[in-house]
């Protein structure tokens, strides 16, 4: 393994550089939703870190080094996976893992009724054979990808049943991947074209317009309140700057894989008090890709309101879709009743007919009504013309703001169900939408959340390639105020093993579903990337501090509040502001 020295030879006078989990487990917040510590994820923190120092001792590493590395990373899944493979559900024993973990077992969700439970060597899934060494699985019967579940509305892409759990599993090449940096590279190696659908960044500028105006006058308190307790460097004299563009380009493309990226709007009002309006939004996109990247890496939305709808032809210029949020307060409205319509109209009449829309996920001050995707097959249906992309692929609608929590969890589709990412799928069942038609579910704010449970994961993933299509599931990490470089959701998603998620799957999900809803030629958009300014910068860093830095490198916590009396605070702010979220 390659030794990066930098990981010692900070300055004395900094902090010292945290030994911490590369996948983070703690409290964490995006200013829309507070998800407190389990005790399960408490207890999977202690371990992973546990793990961790056994290994780097036997390496003779500085523990650190070992979990800014590609085997680091994997020892966390690892750990992961074998407290999710311990027993169906959240009451079972505690297990020894590899390096002497002792781990308990996850809070429920468990595999689906009927479900076959994983293998605890966490090396098979049942009807699949082990994985290749490129990561990909294969079903047993030979169909070659074109088995169909019983009663399924579609040929399953890579056959086998949506309703198995998923795991963390590593190509079997005869090494340990959480012992051998290389191994562990082979079995995370993402696919060489990633768009991103859903990433944010704010006006930082000194002279911004948002910085003088009475309404967002107390928006650096919130971020102070956002930020203050994230290590950021510069939270003290300008908390703003830690989340503007060139915070966005350091995290997003020289600190991860991706290639290209949407930059999309937040619930705020238009006009200029919008730290992240859509002047900002259009000026950042030509100042990536001309200035900076010299190559096509960021497309961006407009935001649309009751407001702003008048002047969306206007606003149509150079945009790649719209952003709307139905259920925030001060909208209520459903995409199906006339507001809803005078929009997706006045969008199509406007030559830009893609739609991302804010269903599920809960906010605090949201509409519960107008937040429920069950007006989504009802406008596919009726303007196919469009096409809608769902974000958060609508996980927890129909709950109460603001939070990560679904009660039942998400798992198999239940047929008919009127509750979670199932409204959705029921929505397009019940108006004739069909897989891969003109509906996208997008992953951002809602894959990050379900890392920690490779069984509902990969349930959740697999019901959204049966019934929305593989050819319509698109990658979205909700960067970067949901946490530091979106790369290890990128590791988390290549490591999760589901027979739904085939390699060709798995790249049509991270990149070219998106590359296609957006006109754009994966492969010349990559030719670009590679040659542009920006991909030799980040060769070089990749090279000179490890491609894993981003593990130890930047935000250390993630961007947001971590006890619920900071959240509570950033509450009360946002109420006194008038602020959704």
């Amino acid at each position: 393994m390659k030794r990066y020295p930098w990981v010692k030879y900070v300055k004395k006078s900094q902090p010292e550089l945290r030994y911490e989990s590369p996948i983070w487990l703690g409290n964490h917040s995006n200013g829309e939703y507070f998800h407190t510590q389990t005790p399960y994820e408490r207890k999977l923190r202690e371990e992973i870190l546990k793990a961790g120092d056994d290994k780097a001792r036997k390496l003779n590493m500085d523990r650190r080094e070992f979990m800014a590395s590609a085997a680091g990373y994997v020892t966390a899944l690892s750990v992961i996976q074998s407290a999710c493979s311990s027993t169906e559900n959240g009451d079972g024993p505690t297990e020894t893992v590899p390096g002497g973990a002792v781990v308990v077992t996850p809070p429920s969700n468990g595999p689906a009724p009927g479900a076959t439970p994983m293998d605890p060597g966490n090396t098979t899934t049942p009807g699949v054979t082990p994985p290749a060494d490129d990561g990909t699985m294969t079903p047993v019967d030979g169909t070659g990808g074109s088995a169909a579940p019983a009663d399924g509305p579609m040929s399953m892409p890579g056959g086998g049943d949506p309703a198995q759990p998923g795991q963390y599993c590593f190509a079997d090449t005869g090494l340990d991947p959480t012992m051998c940096e290389d191994a562990a590279r082979a079995a995370l190696q993402p696919p060489t074209f990633i768009f991103d659908a859903q990433t944010h960044t704010f006006d930082d500028a000194p002279d911004a317009a948002w910085r003088s105006t009475p309404v967002a006058a107390g928006f650096n308190s919130q971020l102070q309140g956002l930020l203050g307790f994230s290590g950021c460097p510069d939270v003290g004299a300008d908390p703003a700057s830690c989340v503007g563009p060139a915070d966005y380009v350091r995290l997003m493309f020289l600190d991860s894989d991706t290639t290209m990226a949407v930059l999309s709007s937040w619930p705020y009002a238009p006009g200029p008090a919008n730290p992240n309006n859509d002047q900002f939004l259009a000026a950042t996109r030509e100042w990536i890709n001309v200035d900076l990247a010299k190559s096509f890496r960021v497309t961006n939305h407009a935001a649309v309101t009751p407001f702003s709808q008048p002047f969306m032809t206007a606003l149509a210029d150079g945009v790649g879709g719209w952003k709307l949020y139905p259920a925030a307060p001060g909208n209520g409205y459903k995409m199906d009743d006339a507001t809803g319509r005078s929009f997706i109209e006045a969008g199509i009449n406007a030559g830009v007919k893609t739609f991302s829309i804010h269903k599920g996920l809960p906010i605090a001050g949201f509409s519960v009504e107008h937040n429920l995707p069950d007006d989504i097959g009802v406008v596919a249906k009726d303007y196919p013309e469009a096409n809608f992309i769902i974000y958060h692929s609508s996980i927890c609608a129909g709950q109460m703001g603001g939070g990560f929590t679904c009660t039942p969890m998400e798992g198999p589709y239940v047929d008919g169900s009127t509750a979670n990412t199932d409204a959705l799928i029921t929505s397009l069942i019940q108006n004739g939408i069909g897989p891969n038609e003109n509906v996208y579910a997008e992953l951002g704010g809602a894959f990050s959340q379900l890392m920690g449970n490779p069984t509902v994961a990969g349930q959740w993933l697999g019901k959204l390639v049966q019934y929305v299509g593989d050819q319509n599931v698109v990658w979205g990490t909700d960067s970067i105020l949901s946490g530091n470089s979106p790369q290890g959701q990128i590791n988390a998603f290549m490591a999760l093993q589901h027979p739904m998620l085939t390699a060709d799957v798995k790249s049509n999900i991270l990149g070219r579903n998106l590359a296609r809803l957006y006109c754009v030629d994966p492969d010349e958009a990559r030719c670009q990337v590679d040659q542009s300014l920006l991909a030799r910068e980040k060769r070089v860093l990749d090279e000179e501090f490890g491609k894993y830095r981003w593990a130890l490198l930047g935000h250390q916590r993630p961007l947001g509040p971590t006890t619920r009396r900071e959240f509570l605070r950033l509450r009360r702010f946002y109420d006194k502001m008038g602020i959704p979220g």
